[in-house]
C-alpha cells in the first residue's frame, strides 16, 4: 500500500510539458505524488487512438487509482506538440473532450484539463470539481 496522496497525470513525452506539469498538479491538488503516464499527444491517443491503446491508457490509469488511490487524474496537452501538432484551440477542444470522457469513466475522480502555453507555464482548462460546486 502506498503511502501519501496521489493524483494522475495522463500526459505527452516531452520532457519540456512534463516538470511544469508535475509542479502545477502537485501544488494544485496539494499531493505529495503525481504518477505519470505518458503518450505521445495524449488528447489525440485518447480520444481516437485504437481501442486497444485506449485499453492501455485505462489499465495504467487503474494501476494508480486502485494502488495508489489517486484522487484526480489530470489531462494535459502543450503548445509545440510533435505527436499532435494541431492548432491551440484544438488541443483545448481535445482537452475539455478527453475530460469529460475520463469523468463519466470515473465519476467519483477529479479531473482536470489542462494546457502548457508557449512559456511552459500551466493553464487550468477545466476541472471537474468546479462543474460539481456549481450543481450543487
Amino acid at each position: 500500500m502506498a503511502h501519501g496522496t496521489f493524483a494522475t497525470v495522463l500526459g505527452c513525452i516531452d520532457g519540456r510539458a512534463s516538470i511544469p506539469t508535475m509542479l502545477f498538479v502537485k501544488n494544485h491538488l496539494g499531493v505529495d505524488f503525481v504518477d505519470y503516464i505518458s503518450e505521445p499527444g495524449p488528447d489525440k491517443a485518447y480520444l481516437h487512438g485504437t481501442p486497444e491503446a485506449i485499453a492501455e491508457m485505462q489499465r495504467k490509469l487503474n494501476v494508480s487509482l486502485m494502488a495508489h488511490h489517486s484522487g484526480a487524474i489530470a489531462v494535459v496537452a502543450h503548445h509545440d506538440c510533435a505527436g499532435n501538432p494541431v492548432s491551440r484551440a484544438e488541443h483545448l477542444a481535445a482537452v475539455r473532450a478527453c475530460a469529460t470522457t475520463l469523468a463519466r469513466w470515473q465519476p467519483t475522480v477529479r479531473v482536470l484539463g489542462l494546457w502548457v502555453n508557449e512559456d511552459w507555464q500551466v493553464d487550468l482548462i477545466c476541472d471537474t470539481a468546479q462543474a460539481l460546486e456549481r450543481v450543487a
